[in-house]
């Protein structure tokens, strides 16, 4: 309970700082949430937008409005035809880029109207692990990741919610209709409608989670594993199998894999789906006892794998400045979730904002190498810290020279270390920790 609050209290004051805010609402568990404490912080200067397209059916519609109305959030229905956008339709792996591009373009054109400061959508910091094209046009476009800021799973998401005493703590996820066709086969109507018909049937027939996945002649079903017995039952099976040829399929089959998250990407490379740039550094590939490549992560006490947020702020520069580190840690590579390990906030003195940002990030690099890691990827909102680190630049300032020295001798005790620059919204949370050093300062 304590921790729920704790965390409440983070995304409180991430929202706050937000002023105004159009928050995308699909009605699912993560928008819920956003919407939940968007409306709770800012009342009135919160709105929630849900787009209705081809891809999005009328019972997700029925539900999000129902959720708006528990939340008590002012809700707006807006049309947006992906269909007619060409790279979407063609459907390419990054198919949600360019659907999630002309979103947020709207969302930003609401926010205008409403005169608020702010787009705002449900991301999680589970996002970031996985293939999500969406993702970045939504941030190219400056919509806000609260939750994500926050440092919030997925699993967090579902127990807060729970905690706010959300109906959607618990409700399946519910992925665009789109993700049904495999890649390269063009989007269309048509497919939408037979996987929609498909889909209504099965929950009518009393399924929570499942999806039926378009393969031409071929409806593909998955359920969760444990009700793959329950499909397979003759009279249930017989019903379905009548129902969904009756919609336009030849053949009807069942995955017996069950129901995963994105399993029309697994037919894609990892150059396809954008993860050289993740941040995340994959160790020396060596063979595995069948004779394959894998990756091999080291694992040191909880966590071999650290991406930890740094950002200084001084007020006057030279003026009262703080350090702000968030450190989030992960088990390997391949799948384990982000979690929040260690938040640092302190106030320093009377520096300038280079000397605080190189503050923060000696203290981060101090607390990190305790922990013996194998990998760490630190992201920093400072274009010339990031480009002094990497030796882009040379440290010519007098002042600055002893604390980048410092730095790189720390860096030196880490197997694998990377310094990225990231934009200022994607640093909130460390830049909120920086202020809060300061504010921690009395006269």
């Amino acid at each position: 309970m304590i921790n729920k609050e704790k965390q409440l209290d983070g995304l409180k004051s991430l929202i706050k700082g937000l002023e105004s805010v159009v928050v995308a609402f699909s009605g699912g568990v993560d928008s819920a949430l956003l919407a939940k404490v968007c409306s709770d912080v800012l009342g009135e200067k919160a709105i929630a937008v849900t787009a209705v397209s081809e891809t999005y059916p009328e019972f997700e519609l029925n539900e999000a409005k129902k959720v708006a109305k528990e939340i008590g959030i002012g809700h707006k229905i807006l049309r947006t035809n992906e269909l007619s956008v060409e790279n979407f339709a063609k459907n390419p792996a990054n198919r949600c880029y360019f659907c999630k591009t002309e979103l947020f373009s709207k969302l930003k054109d609401v926010a205008k109207e409403v005169d608020f400061k702010n787009i705002a959508d449900g991301s999680n910091l589970d996002d970031t692990g996985d293939f999500r094209p969406g993702l970045r046009a939504a941030m190219e476009l400056g919509s806000r990741g609260p939750l994500r800021e926050a440092g919030l799973t997925k699993k967090d998401v579902r127990e807060m919610s729970k905690f706010l005493g959300l109906s959607t703590w618990n409700k399946p996820a519910f992925a665009c209709l789109s993700s049904r066709i495999p890649y390269g086969q063009k989007i269309t109507v048509d497919k939408l409608d037979m996987i929609i018909k498909s889909e209504d049937f099965l929950r009518e027939a009393g399924f929570k989670s499942f999806r039926v996945r378009h393969h031409g002649t071929i409806a593909r079903i998955e359920v969760p594993l444990i009700d793959i017995e329950r499909v397979m039952d003759s009279d249930v099976r017989s019903g379905v199998v009548k129902k969904l040829k009756s919609i336009g399929f030849t053949y009807v089959t069942v995955d017996l894999e069950g129901l995963r998250s994105g399993s029309m990407n697994e037919v894609l490379a990892d150059e396809e789906k954008g993860y050289g740039n993740t941040g995340l550094l994959i160790d020396d590939q060596v063979p595995d006892e069948r004779g394959k490549k894998s990756s091999v992560v080291k694992k040191h006490d909880d966590f071999s794998i650290f991406t930890v947020f740094t950002d200084g702020a001084s007020r006057g520069n030279p003026g009262k400045a703080g350090i702000g580190v968030a450190i989030y840690g992960q088990n390997d590579v391949a799948g384990s979730s982000a979690v929040l390990v260690e938040e640092l906030s302190e106030y320093i003195g009377v520096v300038t904002n280079n000397v605080a940002e190189y503050k923060a990030l000696i203290k981060a690099l101090e607390t990190v190498v305790k922990k013996g890691p194998v990998q760490v990827v630190f992201k920093l909102d400072s274009e010339l810290l990031v480009k002094q680190i990497n030796g882009a630049y040379k440290v010519r300032n007098k002042n600055l020279l002893p604390l980048y020295n410092e730095v790189m001798s720390f860096l030196r005790q880490i197997d694998r270390w990377e310094v990225i620059h990231v934009p200022r919204c994607e640093n909130s949370v460390a830049d909120a920790l920086a202020n809060k050093g300061i504010d921690s300062f009395s006269d």
